[in-house]
Parts: structure tokens; C-alpha cells; sequence
């Protein structure tokens, strides 16, 4: 539910680590993306990429890297055709069950949904295809459908999110303010970046300490629900 109001309430959710959690042995995003630089010919030790862990990152940063290391040319266009490998890539790799949607997640999207006033969005660095894909596969992209979603399109975070905030006034107006939920330090950063609201929630692959007192810490959706909505309705008081 969105009923635009005079003023605007902007919460954007990280994918991975924030709403859901990689549970098959074989991930299928790691795997998407090595069978997509295979195909493209860049170089690359598939067993090492689908080992280390991306977290943080954007996909385009990572496709950039690898890329640029090949001396291989990366633009745009080459990198919309990587995605469309990709995506394509990860469709026959997942299962349903290979995701798991974390502690409280569902509860926050559906109260936050069906508040006034709220509008919820993804800013996260997955390769849209694959993004909306696991969205779908746990039940979650009824919440952000038909929204102005950003994905990994850009190098930083920060980008991305500030591609959401532009989309967002271009179509409904004027932002009273952005709350950023995410499970890494590019996520807090940029919520900084953009003037932001930060939550950092400790579900994600790596641990951070965020030593800023401003950033609201929870430790999980389910514990950190009481929190979410308690900066909710502080910023709805400011605002009337």
C-alpha cells in the first residue's frame, strides 16, 4: 500500500544479508556471474571467485575488476550484456530453496508497506536480473514491484542509492527524508553519503562496527523492529 502524502518517507533495503540469506551449498550468484566471465572471455579461477566473499560490493564493481585486470575493454553496453548472461546463468542455477528469508524481514516489509506515507525501495548491488530473481523466488518482490528499485548498475553504493532518491522526486515529489537499511559498511556509508538515515542490521556475511552514535545498530529485523518504526514515526513527528 502507498498513498502519497505532503511529505514523503523514503526506506531503501539492502538484498543480501539484510532481507535474505544464501542457504545452497553451490550459491547461484557467484556461479551466475564465473559462467558469465567464462563466456565472455574473461579470465578467471572459478573456484576462487565462488569462494571469497562479496560483501558490500557491487556486482558492476566486481565485473569492473575483473575486467580491468584483463586489460579487456568494460563499458556499459558490455556490462548490460554480461548481466543479461548472468541473469540468465543464475535462472537455470537457483531453486526456491536456495535462498532464506531472515528473522522479522517479512513483518517490517509488510508493516512498513502498508503505512501512509512510506514508500519502500531496493538499493542493492546485485545485477538487476538476479536481484528481482531472488526476490521472487522468497516471496518478497510484492513489496517492491513497480517501485524505483536500484541495483548494481554503478561502482558505489552510494550511487545506487542516490539513483533511487532521484527516481523517487522525479515521480512523487519532494523527500521529507531516506532511511538506509542494510548489513554492510557501504551501506552506512551510503546512507551518509545521501543524507541518510543509517541502520546497520548484523546479519551479513562480514562484522562491522559502525562508530558513528548516529547509526542505529539491530540484530536482526525481528529484534530491530521496535527500532525501525520508532525512527519512523520520530521522523513523521518532525516532519508534520
Amino acid at each position: 500500500m502507498f498513498i502519497l502524502l505532503m511529505s514523503l518517507l523514503l526506506v531503501t533495503f539492502d538484498i543480501d544479508g539484510t532481507l535474505i540469506k544464501t542457504i545452497a551449498n553451490k550459491n547461484p550468484h557467484t556461479h551466475a556471474m564465473a559462467d558469465a566471465f567464462e563466456k565472455h572471455n574473461v579470465p578467471i579461477d572459478k573456484n576462487h571467485f565462488c569462494s571469497v566473499s562479496y560483501s558490500g560490493q557491487s556486482d558492476y564493481f566486481i565485473a569492473k575488476k575483473y575486467f580491468d585486470q584483463s586489460n579487456m575493454e568494460f563499458n556499459d553496453e558490455i556490462y548490460q550484456k554480461f548481466c543479461q548472461t548472468a541473469s540468465e546463468n543464475f535462472a537455470s542455477l537457483m531453486e526456491d530453496s536456495s535462498f532464506k528469508v531472515l528473522e522479522g524481514v517479512r513483518t517490517v516489509l509488510e508493516d512498513l508497506f502498508q503505512k501512509n506515507g512510506v514508500m519502500i525501495c531496493i538499493c542493492s548491488g546485485n545485477i538487476p536480473g538476479i536481484g528481482e530473481q531472488k526476490l521472487k523466488a522468497a516471496d518478497l518482490w510484492k513489496y517492491f514491484e513497480g517501485k524505483i528499485n536500484g541495483f548494481g548498475v554503478c561502482e558505489e553504493r552510494a550511487c545506487i542509492l542516490r539513483s533511487v532518491i532521484d527516481g523517487v522526486k522525479d515521480k512523487f515529489g519532494d523527500i521529507s527524508s531516506i532511511i538506509h537499511i542494510g548489513d554492510a559498511r557501504q551501506d552506512v556509508e551510503a546512507a551518509f553519503a545521501n543524507n541518510a538515515k543509517a541502520v546497520y542490521v548484523k546479519t551479513g556475511a562480514k562484522n562491522y562496527n559502525p562508530d558513528d552514535d548516529s547509526v542505529i545498530t539491530i540484530e536482526d529485523m525481528r529484534d530491530g523492529h521496535d527500532a525501525i518504526f520508532n525512527l519512523v514515526e520520530m521522523i513523521n513527528k518532525n516532519t508534520d
